[in-house]
């Protein structure tokens, strides 16, 4: 199963210089796999300010990630 608009297969991931790219598993609907392609700044934090905005870009990944889905299961029903 590979992401829509990558070469990337679901697991799979490519690095940058500073960024992560990887193809994870979205859920399920109607037998078709889905997938989403979630991106992660791997450069080091040189302050707290950078910190936080780094762990708020996770928590907005991580949250994608598991509402979709749910969104997917109640579109089903």
């Amino acid at each position: 199963m590979q992401c829509e608009g990558s070469n990337l297969l679901l697991g799979n991931s490519t690095s940058t210089s500073c960024n992560r790219t990887t193809c994870a598993y979205a859920g399920y609907m109607n037998q078709t796999i889905l997938t989403v392609l979630v991106n992660d700044n791997t450069c080091p934090v040189s302050n707290s300010f950078a910190m936080k905005d780094s762990f708020r870009a996770f928590s907005w990944n991580v949250f994608l990630i598991l509402i979709l889905p749910l969104l997917s299961f109640h579109h089903i029903q």
